[in-house]
C-alpha cells in the first residue's frame, strides 16, 4: 500500500516546496517534500464497503463493493452512486447545494460500513508522528480518527472549489482524506497553506496496481478537488481530532521527537548564546495556523499545529517558559502605527464601553479586556504577524454621529519567557521569572510577570 500525506510546512528549512503537477494524468507517487510513498510496502487487504439503498427491497447482495472492484460486485458501482446525495458545501452557517461549486455525492456514516480502518492500516500512527511531534511531559496527545463522509466524484465534472472546511469542534485539528482503488481520471486534491501548494494525483494506478492512496492536512488549510474526467473517485473522510493518551492502538510508534527537527537545532542555538538576552528576557511568536482562539477555552495547547507546536515543545524543552496569549491589533483611531497590546483574555466579550477619546480606549483595555505586564517593547519577535489568521476579540461602542457597535481583533502568540545565563547555562525559570501558582515549563494557567525584583 502506498502511502501520501499532505501537511502544511513546519518551516523552510524543514521542507523544500514543489510545485503542484499542471496535468490531470501525472501519478501521485511522484517525490515531493510533504509526502511519504513506500512502493514496495505490502498491498492493502481488499476494503469492502456496504450500504443502506434508497429502495429497502433491493437485495442486500446488490449493495456491496469489494476494493479493489472484482466482478462479483462491478455491476454495484453505479448502484452506489445512485443510492447517494448530493452534496452541499457551508456558506455563512447555511447548507448549500451549487453544482458550478461542487459537484459530487455523499453518504453519512448511519448509512454504510466500511472494513477499511485508519488505526489498524497505519494510517492515524504515521499522521500523528507528523501533525502532533513528541511532547515532554507525560500528557500524550495522539489523533482521533471520526469517520465524517463518504464522497463519489463522477466524471464528467465532478469538482469541488478551493475552499477550507468548517471544524466541527474545537479539538479538530484536520482532516484525512482516503481514496479507494477505484480507475478514474482526473480529480487531483490540490492543498494551500500560504505559499505552500501541493497536489495529490491518484488516477494513475498501471504502475503498482489498485492501491489506498491518502492525504491528511490541518484544518485551516485551503484545499480543492479538480474535475474529475472520467470514472468515480470514491474518499473516506476522516475528522481528525487531537485527544490525551495512547490512542486506540496499541504498540503506536514513538511519535516524531522535536528535537529531530532542524527548527530544534536553530532555536537550540539562539538560547544557549551567551550573548542573547544574557539577563533574561521575553520572545515572541505569532502563531503561522490560524485558531478559534477567541471561543471559550478554544486556544489550547493541544491544537497547536505544525510549526506553532515545534516551537513551544522546543523552548519548552530548552528550559524556557511558554504560555499562549492574545496580541491585539485594533486601533480605534486609525493612526499610521498603532501600538499593539498583549491581553490576558481569549474568550469573545462584548463591553457597554463608548470610546470617544484615546482615554477611553486605554481604560478599556486596562480595566475590562485585561493587559498583561509586559509591553510589545520587552518582546523580541521571532516572526512577523500574519493578520489574516485575527479573531475577533471584543465588541465596543463608539460615537460618531451616532453610536456604533465596532470589534477589536487579536492574533494568538506563543510568549516565551527565557531565564538568565550563569556560567555555561541558562538557570532555572524560577531566578528569572515570578512562578507563583505556575509551573515551570508551561505558562498556560500562569501569566508570564516579568522579572522577580529580588533577582
Amino acid at each position: 500500500m502506498t502511502l501520501q500525506m499532505s501537511m502544511r510546512q513546519r518551516e523552510s528549512n524543514l521542507r523544500t516546496k514543489k510545485p503542484p503537477s499542471d496535468s490531470a494524468s501525472n501519478s501521485s507517487r511522484a517525490s515531493s517534500s510533504g509526502s511519504r510513498t513506500a512502493p514496495s510496502a505490502p498491498p492493502h487487504p481488499p476494503v469492502t464497503l456496504r450500504w443502506d439503498p434508497r429502495d429497502p427491497t433491493t437485495p442486500a447482495a446488490h449493495c456491496k463493493l469489494n476494493f479493489p472492484i472484482d466482478e462479483s460486485t462491478t455491476d454495484n458501482l453505479d448502484r452506489l452512486v445512485t443510492d447517494m446525495e448530493p452534496a452541499t458545501f457551508g456558506r455563512g452557517g447555511e447548507h448549500v447545494y451549487d453544482e458550478s461549486y461542487r459537484k459530487a455525492s455523499k453518504m453519512d456514516p448511519s448509512r454504510f460500513t466500511t472494513s477499511f480502518c485508519p488505526y489498524t492500516s497505519g494510517i492515524v500512527s504515521v499522521v500523528s508522528q507528523f501533525l502532533l511531534p513528541n511532547p515532554l511531559s507525560e500528557k500524550q496527545r495522539t489523533l482521533k480518527a471520526e469517520l465524517y463522509k463518504l464522497n463519489v466524484y463522477t466524471g464528467p465534472s465532478g469538482h469541488f472549489n478551493s475552499h477550507v472546511d468548517t471544524p466541527r469542534s474545537r479539538s479538530q485539528i484536520g482532516s484525512l482524506v482516503v481514496c479507494l482503488p477505484v480507475q478514474h481520471k482526473g480529480g487531483s486534491l490540490e492543498v494551500n497553506q500560504g505559499d505552500q501548494t501541493m497536489s495529490f494525483n491518484w488516477d494513475n494506478m498501471d504502475s503498482y496496481g489498485p492501491r489506498i492512496q491518502w492525504a491528511a492536512f490541518y484544518s485551516d488549510c485551503k484545499h480543492q478537488v479538480w474535475e474529475v474526467y472520467s470514472g468515480h473517485r470514491i474518499t473516506l473522510t476522516y475528522n481528525l481530532y487531537v485527544t490525551r493518551g495512547d490512542g486506540q492502538l496499541s504498540n503506536q510508534p514513538t511519535p516524531l521527537d522535536v528535537k529531530s527537527t532542524p527548527l530544534f537545532g536553530h532555536l537550540e542555538e539562539l538560547i544557549t548564546d551567551k550573548t542573547f538576552l544574557p539577563d533574561g528576557g521575553y520572545l515572541g511568536f505569532y502563531t503561522t495556523h490560524a485558531y478559534p482562539h477567541t471561543l471559550s477555552k478554544a486556544c489550547l495547547t493541544d491544537t497547536l499545529k505544525g510549526i506553532d507546536m515545534n516551537v513551544w515543545q522546543a523552548l519548552q524543552h530548552l528550559g524556557c517558559g511558554v504560555c499562549l496569549r492574545p496580541v491585539l491589533i485594533t486601533d480605534p483611531f486609525e493612526r499610521p502605527k498603532p501600538p499593539n497590546h498583549i491581553g490576558t483574555k481569549f474568550p469573545l466579550t462584548k463591553y457597554d464601553w463608548t470610546i470617544e477619546m484615546e482615554d477611553d480606549w486605554q481604560g478599556l483595555l486596562t480595566e475590562r479586556w485585561g493587559l498583561e505586564k509586559l509591553s510589545m517593547d520587552d518582546i523580541v519577535w521571532l516572526n512577523e504577524a500574519d493578520e489574516s489568521n485575527e479573531q475577533a476579540a471584543f465588541a465596543f461602542i463608539t460615537y460618531g454621529n451616532e453610536p456604533s457597535t465596532n470589534l477589536a481583533y487579536s492574533l494568538c502568540a506563543i510568549i516565551v519567557g527565557v531565564p538568565k545565563y550563569s556560567g555555561d547555562a541558562r538557570m532555572a525559570l524560577e531566578t528569572t521569572f515570578d512562578l507563583s501558582g505556575g509551573e515551570e515549563s508551561d505558562w498556560d494557567e500562569h501569566p508570564p510577570y516579568p522579572f522577580d525584583d529580588g533577582m
